[in-house]
Order: structure tokens, then C-alpha cells, then sequence
């Protein structure tokens, strides 16, 4: 069920609310013992919308939503599938409720071809669910199960600024993230509040001349900061920047050339013996379009030329910190063959 009222073309409102039953039920395969849940989901919902002008804008919005536990959470079941982590569920569980509060701005000025948006999102949950580690006394084994909790929230902030410079060849893009998540665990059942900042910045620029050559250079940074208390307080920063170049060359009416070089550094990372956390990636290709209207389109590829490609990632769940290298295919080449199935009809 949902109102929503317009006033006069500048102001909006609306207000409504969900109702959804939900059931859960399973059972070991034995059917010894059995599992079920129920509840019943009220959703709230509500927003305001300003309209300056015709080029600017400001809406705030709010939405409630229920979060059910999962199955494995639940079922009062040992699973010993990793004889290191026992899992077991807990029956208890209530629904967690997320409250979501949203305000974005938006302007735009066409003669000078700019744009400009920002947004702010705050998250808070009641009702969390957490996990809970306890370790097994004379043991390297871990116990984990689940509770509900109050105490998390999260920040999340975004804007965007894109502009002409000197005239329309040049193409600029500003944009940048901010994150906070105040998440809660448990350890040997006392709590352990962590805090997770993760911040990103960009900045692009997009040259064009005459439909005979295009470029792209663009560079960015990430900062990944985790702190947390329990089992010591700790505090974990790593940063990655990465500077990339592409660009696009078309020799004549049906054959172009391009390629993209992009060098990223890293830095913070917990292991001292991982190589090549920095690579140069090469990539370079050739099109060649044929047929009536370029129906048909011939590329020849190369990808990672130098022979570097690798990735690294990090996630923060509680008090671990996983820090994980993934090397991906690297140097090859690929040739291949595009049609596009079109009909124009004739002309009058």
C-alpha cells in the first residue's frame, strides 16, 4: 500500500508499507530433527522529493526492511564438514530489521556541459546477526554460532562531477567513494566491535579529434583500513593505485587500431612473499570491418603482453583479515569473427 502526492511539479511526497508472511521449515534426512521458522515482515517506506528547476534536484528517502536468518543458521545441526570450524545453528534467531535513510543531489548545467551528483546512505540494523567463535579448550578447533546483536551500522557516501574542458574534444570525470561499516562479532562469547574504511578516488579524461583518434587516461586510488579490538587491538591499511592509458587510432574508413596500458601498485598487504603485486598489463588489438554497412567485423587480439596479469583482493569478516592473490590467464591472443544480422529496407 502506497500515497503519493505532487505539488505544484516542485514537491513530491510518498509514504506506504509491505506486509509478508514467511515460513521456513526443514529437516535432517533422517527426519529425527526438524527445523522450522516463521514471521511476519512489516515493511516501511517513505520519501520526499524537491525539484529546484529543471536541471536540480534533492530527494531523501527512507526504507525499512526485514532480513530473515538463513537456513544454516537455524538448524541446531554440528556441521563438522571443516573438522576445523564446527558450525551449528541456532534456533533462536530472530529476523534482523534494516532502517535505510538515502539523500542524493543532483545538478546539472548544459550550456557549460557539466553534471554534478552526490549521495549519503546510512544503515543501522537491530536485531543483527552476528556470529559467534569460541575455541575449543587443548585445541586448534573453532566453534561457530549465530546470535542477534545490536550495534551495526554503516556509512556510505558517492559523488560524481563530469565536465567539457575547453571545448567538447575533452571529456572530464571526477568521482570518489567513501565507506564505513561498524560491524560486531563475537569472540568466546565477548563482543568485538571492528570498524572497516574503505575509500576510493578517480579521475578521467577522454580526448577525441575529428573521429580519426580518441584517448583515455584515467588513474585511481583505494585505501582498505580495518581496525578491531579483540583478540588485541589491531589496525590493518592497504592501498592500491593504478594508472591507466587506452587509446583508439582509425587508419582509414574500415581499419582501426588500438591498445590499453594500465600499471597498478600495491601496498600494505600482509605478504612479504607474493610477487608480482604490481603489474603492467598490456593489452592491443586491430579491427578490420567489411560487408555492405560493416556487417562484418574482423579482430585480432592481444591480451597482457608482458605476461603480469595477477590480482589481489582483501575481505575483513570479524576479526580476520584475508588477504588472497589470484592469478588469472595471462599472455594470449585471440582472433575472431563478428556479424551483425541487420536488414535495412530499401529505399523509397
Amino acid at each position: 500500500m502506497k500515497y503519493q502526492q505532487d505539488i505544484f511539479n516542485k514537491f513530491k511526497y510518498n509514504i506506504g508499507f509491505a506486509v509478508q508472511p514467511t515460513e521456513l521449515k526443514g529437516f535432517s534426512k533422517d527426519k529425527s530433527i526438524q527445523t522450522s521458522y516463521s514471521n511476519v515482515n512489516l515493511i516501511p517506506a517513505a520519501g520526499v522529493k524537491w525539484k529546484f528547476n529543471e536541471n536540480s534536484d534533492l530527494s531523501i528517502d527512507y526504507l525499512g526492511k526485514n532480513n530473515q536468518p538463513n537456513f544454516y543458521q537455524i538448524q541446531p545441526i554440528l556441521d563438522n564438514t571443516n573438522s576445523q570450524n564446527i558450525i551449528q545453528g541456532n534456533p533462536e534467531l530472530q529476523a534482523e530489521f534494516a532502517n535505510r535513510i538515502l539523500a542524493k543531489y543532483r545538478k546539472s548545467i548544459v550550456k557549460r556541459g557539466q553534471y554534478f551528483e552526490s549521495s549519503i546512505a546510512y544503515n543501522f540494523i537491530s536485531n543483527k546477526i552476528v556470529s559467534n567463535r569460541t575455541t575449543i579448550p587443548n585445541s586448534t578447533i573453532q566453534k561457530t554460532t549465530f546470535l542477534n546483536t545490536s550495534g551495526y551500522y554503516d556509512i556510505k557516501a558517492y559523488y560524481l562531477f563530469t565536465a567539457a574542458l575547453f571545448n567538447d574534444n575533452i571529456q572530464m570525470s571526477l568521482n570518489g567513494n567513501a565507506d564505513f561499516y561498524n560491524n560486531v562479532t563475537y569472540i568466546n562469547d565477548i563482543r568485538n566491535d571492528g570498524g572497516h574504511f574503505l575509500y576510493s578516488q578517480s579521475l578521467q579524461f577522454r580526448y577525441m579529434f575529428n573521429d580519426v583518434f580518441e584517448a583515455e587516461l584515467n588513474g585511481n586510488y583505494a585505501l582498505n583500513k580495518a581496525t578491531y579490538k579483540r583478540p588485541y587491538n589491531d589496525q590493518i591499511v592497504a592501498h592500491t593505485g593504478v594508472l591507466g592509458l587506452g587509446s583508439k587510432y582509425y587508419v582509414s574508413a574500415h581499419g582501426s587500431f588500438g591498445v590499453e596500458v594500465s600499471q597498478r601498485l600495491n601496498s600494505g598487504y600482509s605478504s612479504s612473499s607474493w610477487t608480482n603485486i604490481n603489474p603492467t598489463i598490456i593489452n592491443a588489438y586491430f579491427e578490420y570491418t567489411f560487408m555492405r554497412n560493416n556487417l562484418a567485423m574482423l579482430r585480432i587480439q592481444g591480451f597482457d603482453l608482458l605476461n603480469q596479469n595477477s590480482g589481489i583482493t582483501r575481505d575483513v569478516i570479524g576479526n580476520d583479515i584475508f588477504d588472497v592473490q589470484n592469478e588469472r590467464l595471462s599472455r594470449y591472443f585471440m582472433v575472431s569473427l563478428n556479424f551483425r544480422l541487420q536488414k535495412y529496407p530499401k529505399k523509397s
